[in-house]
């Protein structure tokens, strides 16, 4: 499902969570890595935008082949490859950085996902969840646009953890790191939602588990809410940032 979820929208997240991403590259001294590992690299906006961040090599890799094939052919400097994130195709010790972006939410076996990003990062490396959501937060008015429960539902339906988020730290210790973790909530406003509508309601119906007239109801409603300028929706989005022993 990650991988069939569209660019443009991808581009929205990260557009959200880039204050997030800021603070993890500084930490993780990005700019002077010699390789870095992007794991579920989808549309490879954030590859592109690590590549333009770092004098290192950026490798990236997706389970979903056409994803891959779209983001060679859009960023033919960086080097891409096929594989799941819980059986990755590199040797141990092989990367300064291994770094994820709302992928763990999509994967059934998360723990073995950042035990493997973990695995191909050498000591004193860094191991990065940049963002992952917890839609059971998710703040929104007016209330009976009623988004929360479907999005979990409809997620969950896809084989996703709508609130993967709030379990970030127990994976990463359960991975056997020790992380730091944080948490960024942003609250968009109608105006910021209106301009987002089309995207968000093109991924919504793509996860909308056969109940497209439920889901149609729900974007009139809000579509209504943005109108009349009393619509907001708050999603707190959680990062974990562990050094490699």
């Amino acid at each position: 499902m990650a991988g069939s979820v569209s660019g443009s929208y991808l581009a929205l997240q990260a557009l959200w969570t880039k204050s997030a991403r800021n603070y993890l590259y500084r930490r993780a001294n990005l700019a002077h890595a010699a390789r870095i590992l992007d794991v579920g690299c989808s549309s490879a906006d954030l590859s592109s935008e690590i590549a333009s961040r770092t004098r290192g090599e950026v490798l990236a890799v997706d389970c979903d082949e056409e994803s891959i094939a779209r983001a060679r052919d859009r960023f033919p400097a960086i080097r891409f490859c096929v594989a799941d994130a819980r059986r990755l195709p590199f040797v141990n010790d092989a990367f300064d950085i291994a770094l994820c972006h709302f992928l763990l939410m999509w994967v059934n076996e998360p723990v073995l996902a950042v035990r493997e990003m973990s695995r191909v990062v050498r000591g004193g490396g860094f191991v990065i969840a940049c963002a992952e959501p917890d839609y059971g937060g998710l703040v929104e008015e007016p209330a009976d646009c009623a988004l929360k429960e479907f999005l979990i539902e409809s997620l969950r339906f896809e084989g996703a953890d709508p609130a993967i988020g709030g379990s970030i730290a127990e994976i990463f210790r359960e991975a056997g790191l020790t992380a730091q973790t944080g948490g960024l909530s942003k609250k968009l406003d109608s105006r910021e939602l209106a301009r987002s509508f089309d995207l968000r309601w093109e991924l919504f119906g793509r996860v909308s588990s056969g109940r497209e007239e439920y889901a149609q109801m729900l974007k009139s409603r809000e579509w209504r809410a943005l109108q009349a300028g009393v619509r907001t929706f708050m999603l707190p989005v959680f990062w974990a940032f562990a050094r490699k022993e």
